[in-house]
């Protein structure tokens, strides 16, 4: 079983290096780049708190009995992919998913309640639609906005199927979910 005041204390250090770093959010980047300090600062907390991340993840992971991960990445992938309670990914509200597709088909005249739907697992009133949404979501959000839009089964069954892959430019792109696809089918 894994120790409840263990996570919860671990997640509040997560907390704390959040706030710790929030405090050079106004820097600009030229400032940034000039000053090794705050280089340093901002680099060393955000590794703590990656490293407190995947602390997280290994003791659930060793609670699970998972198989041993074969790097942080694949430590995050592995937890997101298999675990019941994902600590690391909070899903956005029904008011921010309709804000976040409203600027995805920013071309587009769409029935936003369809597109939620189709998120959802809905059909699809024309063939390939789903496709076209994947498409344009993979395309403008990055990795962690997508795990928060998508339902994660239906991510791995349908956002990352080699249709809709192949349809993504540039090819770093498809790399780069090909990749995502190998270590959530693992």
């Amino acid at each position: 079983m894994v120790d409840e005041v263990l996570l919860l204390r671990k997640i509040s250090e997560v907390e704390g290096y959040l706030g710790q770093v929030s405090e050079y959010k106004d820097i600009h980047l030229d400032e940034y780049q000039n000053d090794w300090k705050i280089q340093r600062i901002v680099e060393r907390t955000l590794q703590m708190m990656i490293e407190t991340c995947v602390d997280i993840a290994g003791h659930i992971i060793s609670d699970k009995n998972y198989r041993v991960p074969a790097s942080y990445v694949d430590t995050l992938f592995l937890i997101a992919s298999r675990a019941s309670c994902l600590l690391f990914f909070v899903v956005f509200s029904e008011d921010k998913k309709r804000e976040l597709l409203q600027k995805v088909f920013w071309d587009k005249d769409v029935d936003l309640e369809y597109i939620l739907e189709l998120l959802d697992g809905g059909p699809e009133r024309f063939p390939g639609d789903k496709t076209n949404l994947y498409c344009r979501l993979l395309t403008t959000y990055g990795w962690y906005t997508i795990l928060k839009l998508i339902p994660f089964e239906r991510l791995k069954q349908e956002a990352l199927n080699e249709r809709v892959i192949s349809l993504l430019f540039p090819r770093d792109l498809r790399e780069k979910y090909q990749y995502a696809r190998r270590v959530l089918s693992a």
